[in-house]
């Protein structure tokens, strides 16, 4: 069994840290686990800036809330990476601010590998947004952001109708991290979708171990002394 970790940062952020401990614990059961990351290159940095910029400029030239929203635009598409296409399972931790767009997630599914996304906020399932706050038009649909200041469809919209196409035909496991995942995620998740599930659960790392136990098959594998990778160049 081989499992491919995809994260943004190595270590910064709460699902960097989570990513790792979750990628020992897999290896103590036996399983080979490899991490992809995003290097620090210049062409990271232009991807990041970029994603950005579109959003300042959605928003009126106005910095607020700058990031407390994402939108996938750009990324680097991974499909073709040799850990990705020898992994079992690619396993989706935090991919925002120019690792991976929505394109990228999708050619991700056309590999017809299971997924498992890991959802460390609430932007798996809503328009742009990392946390919705109160507001709850991200069940339905998102439109009038109040991020933006927008009225009517904006870029929450599109953004939105986009991960529900992606969604509808991808065979993604959605884990929430605890059950402080507001309920209204399962619903949305759900809305419209097939082949599904979002489980809200305490211990991680012991749902993906058992969870990857359902497709080990007689495996016994060396583990790669580095267990992870730069990605950028």
């Amino acid at each position: 069994m081989k499992i491919v970790i995809l994260n943004t940062s190595e270590r910064t952020g709460g699902a960097a840290v989570a990513a790792g401990r979750l990628g020992k614990a897999l290896r103590q059961a036996g399983i080979q686990v490899d991490k992809l990351i995003r290097e620090n290159s210049w062409l990271n940095r232009f991807r990041f800036y970029w994603e950005r910029l579109i959003i300042f400029l959605c928003n009126h030239l106005n910095r607020k809330n700058l990031f407390a929203v994402s939108i996938a635009n750009t990324g680097m598409d991974l499909s073709g990476h040799p850990l990705v296409k020898d992994a079992d399972i690619i396993h989706l931790h935090w991919i925002n601010q120019g690792f991976l767009s929505l394109k990228d997630i999708e050619e991700l599914v056309k590999l017809n590998k299971p997924i498992v996304w890991t959802m460390h906020d609430m932007w798996p399932c809503t328009g742009i947004c990392h946390h919705a706050r109160d507001c709850e038009k991200f069940q339905m649909g998102c439109e009038s952001c109040f991020f933006l200041k927008s009225k009517g469809k904006d870029l929450s919209t599109s953004v939105f109708d986009k991960k529900l196409s992606l969604y509808k035909e991808a065979n993604i496991t959605f884990v929430g991290c605890s059950d402080g995942c507001p309920a209204g995620q399962k619903k949305v998740i759900c809305y419209g979708i097939r082949r599904f599930c979002l489980f809200l659960i305490r211990s991680i790392r012991r749902f993906i171990i058992r969870w990857i136990r359902i497709w080990r098959v007689n495996y016994w594998g060396y583990l790669q002394e580095r267990d992870f990778y730069y990605l950028g160049r």
